[in-house]
């Protein structure tokens, strides 16, 4: 009993260090937002403004044409979302066939599936390159929605979920008159809520935080989304790290409060995925 209560301290222990440690940055991000470019060359406090001001975020929402925030943000907005809803329609289709239907060949493809895994993204943006440019979507938000929309981690982790739903759900409801789809629809989607909620959370958040694709498949300024514009600010605002800290605050915030919105779900999914079995 004191062994167990003493690994449980000091798991946390270790948890809050490591907590701490990732917070860090984060803050210093935050506090810097929000000082002068005055305050910020003297350093006394890193932690918090002597003067709090809001100059850096008004300067670089509305005074300053070379980086379009807003417009940014609407762009990230709307592409982390597409991929997250086209991601999630996607995987549960695939994860839905995978786990309950049965046909031949299932288990080999599934794992020929899975072994698209080992192979890095990266060696993929030649070929994802070519086919955007000859589909013309280059400077429009699908040439970054539709490359992303099937992640096959995704369909790894539904599918894992799925099978722990007893198929007795399936025989009863295609004895009531159900066919495959409204059963996937109306039975397992809804069953499969929290193992969804953490696979939406994720792609959002890897999607709002994509750096490289947005930056090649984009040649305007104006069609950056603010991760990839977040470099372009670096570079014509140079020193001005209060601005800079401001723009990376404004691209945290809606994955900090995503992330508080759901959190509940998204411990339950976690939980619950983890003791489903495979």
């Amino acid at each position: 009993m004191l062994v167990n209560k003493m690994k449980k301290n000091i798991a946390g222990l270790i948890l809050l260090v490591l907590a701490i440690i990732w917070a860090f940055p984060v803050v210093i991000i935050f506090a810097t937002a929000f000082r002068s470019e005055s305050n910020i060359l003297i350093g006394n406090n890193i932690f918090l403004p002597e003067v709090w001001t809001l100059e850096n975020f008004k300067n670089i929402l509305f005074e300053n044409s070379q980086t379009p925030i807003i417009r940014w943000f609407i762009n990230s907005f709307v592409v982390s979302t597409g991929t997250t809803l086209v991601v999630l329609f996607v995987s549960s289709l695939s994860a839905f066939a995978f786990a309950r239907l049965k046909f031949k060949g299932r288990e080999l493809l599934f794992w020929i599936l899975m072994g698209a895994i080992m192979i890095p993204g990266i060696m993929n943006l030649s070929s994802n390159y070519k086919i955007i440019t000859t589909l013309g979507w280059l400077n429009n938000p699908l040439a970054m929605i539709i490359p992303a929309g099937s992640g096959v981690f995704s369909i790894f982790l539904i599918r894992q979920f799925m099978l722990g739903i007893p198929s007795e759900i399936d025989e009863a409801a295609k004895i009531d008159g159900a066919n495959t789809f409204q059963i996937f629809w109306k039975i397992i989607l809804p069953l499969s809520r929290p193992v969804l909620v953490v696979v939406g959370l994720f792609t959002f958040s890897a999607s709002w935080n994509d750096f490289l694709w947005p930056m090649i498949v984009n040649t305007e300024m104006q069609n950056l989304t603010l991760t990839a514009g977040l470099r372009q600010a670096q570079t014509s605002l140079f020193t001005q790290y209060g601005k800079i800290a401001a723009t990376a605050a404004i691209s945290a915030i809606p994955v900090i409060i995503i992330f508080f919105c759901v959190r509940r779900h998204l411990l339950k999914g976690v939980a619950i995925s983890s003791g489903v079995k495979g």
